[in-house]
């Protein structure tokens, strides 16, 4: 990187090229927010829903990441303006069928 020149990547190792990988989740990186919204899915009056979702985020666990486990959907948001073409790709872990899990890519760059 310091050359800024194309050479051979060393054994057991590769290059992401001009990519990032985010795998490492001591902290939310840059680019990354969340947005925490109470999911009506119950039919009753409206006292009896929670103050607000404050205390719902994604919370970052070292290599990944999850979110609370309450009566709020919490979105993780990854904002990023791209310089060429390319791709983005998601691994994740879905364990619990009890819970609703989504994703949404929007694509604003599109020409067509």
């Amino acid at each position: 990187m310091k050359n800024q020149v194309c050479s051979k990547c060393g054994e057991g190792t590769y290059s992401l090229g001009s990519g990032i990988k985010f795998d490492e989740w001591d902290e939310l990186p840059a680019g990354f927010s969340n947005i925490a919204t109470f999911m009506d899915t119950v039919v009753g009056p409206s006292d009896s829903r929670p103050d607000g979702c404050n205390n719902s985020s994604w919370i970052p666990r070292g290599n990944y990441i999850e979110s609370n486990r309450d009566d709020c959907t919490v979105s993780l948001i990854y904002a990023v303006h791209l310089k060429k073409s390319g791709y983005v790709f998601f691994e994740y872990q879905y364990v619990d069928n009890n819970i609703f899990f989504e994703f949404f890519i929007q694509n604003d760059q599109c020409q067509e």
